[in-house]
């Protein structure tokens, strides 16, 4: 007779962790824009045009298409074994050259995002 009761309240768990998620979120946002703030309206030199800029600059989008990229042909060969062995032949017809400049590209979008991160982390010990 009670596990019906537990049942009931299982939209009510649902709804009330999705509140505390986006209350979570909200706070994030809002501790990043007060960041933001504090830094540009910093009277100190310690601001690298790095710091600001890592603020301004949004890679996610960019970081999701790279992925996408990379991830599509797999997914292809997995559902369509013809045509991913048809994709992965097509990428021997180009240029091994403009194909190290891509993988250096993409290798910058996702590790210097990463780096960046380690750098801060290094140089807020050091303070």
């Amino acid at each position: 007779m009670v596990w019906w009761k537990s049942l009931l309240n299982i939209p009510g768990m649902l709804i009330e962790n999705y509140r505390e998620k986006k209350q979570q979120q909200h706070e994030i946002e809002k501790a990043v824009m007060q960041n933001k703030a504090r830094l540009a309206s910093s009277e100190q030199s310690h601001n690298s045009n790095w710091e600001m800029e890592a603020l301004r600059v949004k890679d996610k989008l960019l970081r999701r298409f790279s992925f996408f990229i990379f991830t599509l042909p797999i997914l292809i060969t997995v559902f369509n074994p013809e045509y991913g062995n048809k994709i992965f032949i097509n990428l021997d017809s180009v240029p091994g050259w403009f194909l190290k400049i891509w993988l250096i590209m993409i290798g910058a979008i996702w590790g210097v995002a990463k780096l960046k991160d380690v750098a801060v982390a290094i140089i807020g010990r050091g303070k």
